[in-house]
């Protein structure tokens, strides 16, 4: 009978270590998903901040080229601020559905590890 109960001790504390380590991968997972998401969120964001800011510079260039050639500087300006515009009506009613699949499917991949 104390056999018995030894092996049903150490049953139920092989049990009690196995539940404990299934939680410990569970937590370290969850790290290196949020880990991996984080990373790749900052590589990103630091790629679209250099790209606005090349943007940003060369729109202020185009905009007094296009207004010194037009006569007037603020004509430039105008005129680039029309095509952002138009750029953004575009985006909003044709293309956001699109963007916001592809930014999903994106973040799903990177969290999955496929």
């Amino acid at each position: 009978m104390a056999q018995s109960e030894e092996t049903l001790e150490d049953l139920l504390n092989n049990a009690e270590q196995y539940g404990r380590s299934a939680i410990e991968i569970a937590k370290l997972k969850a790290l290196q998903s949020t880990i991996s998401l984080a990373s790749y969120g900052i590589g990103r964001m630091t790629n679209l901040i250099i790209f606005l800011i090349a943007i940003f510079i060369l729109s202020i260039g185009l905009s007094f080229w296009i207004g010194s050639a037009m006569g007037n500087v603020s004509y430039g300006f105008f005129i680039i601020a029309g095509l952002y515009a138009l750029m953004g009506i575009i985006q909003y009613f044709f293309l956001s559905k699109w963007i916001h699949r592809i930014i999903g499917e994106t973040l799903i991949k990177n969290v999955l590890h496929e």
